[in-house]
């Protein structure tokens, strides 16, 4: 792999590590963001579950437990199996639509101005 030349692009060279680590492995920011965003909501359920009764979890609370996060991770896994399902269903029906229409029938009902049914 060839080194990328910083002497060209001045801006460049004034980067900081993070992001020129964040360029390298082409981690998207908005992504970090929502983890960041996921994290700061899951402590604070932590906080307030301790503030509210107590517990051993991570911060004092009940939420951040091995048990709560092993359950969160099922039902989260069960969502993410539905949700990829239903993206390959609508990608394969829009593939499938686009493929087999006849390009005949869709150029007469715009030529002729009337409501084009399949």
């Amino acid at each position: 792999m060839a080194a990328i030349d910083n002497t060209q692009n001045p801006a460049m060279e004034r980067e900081g590590a993070l992001t020129r680590f964040l360029r390298a492995t082409e981690i998207d920011s908005r992504m970090l963001g929502m983890l960041g965003a996921l994290l700061v909501i899951w402590v604070g359920f932590d906080l307030a579950s301790a503030i509210v009764r107590g517990g051993d979890g991570l911060l004092g609370g009940t939420f951040l437990t091995p048990r709560n996060l092993w359950i969160l991770l099922v039902q989260t896994s069960s969502i993410a199996v539905m949700t990829t399902g239903m993206v390959l269903w609508f990608v394969s029906r829009t593939l499938r639509e686009t493929m087999f229409r006849p390009t005949e029938v869709s150029t007469h009902a715009v030529e002729h101005d009337t409501p084009h049914t399949l």
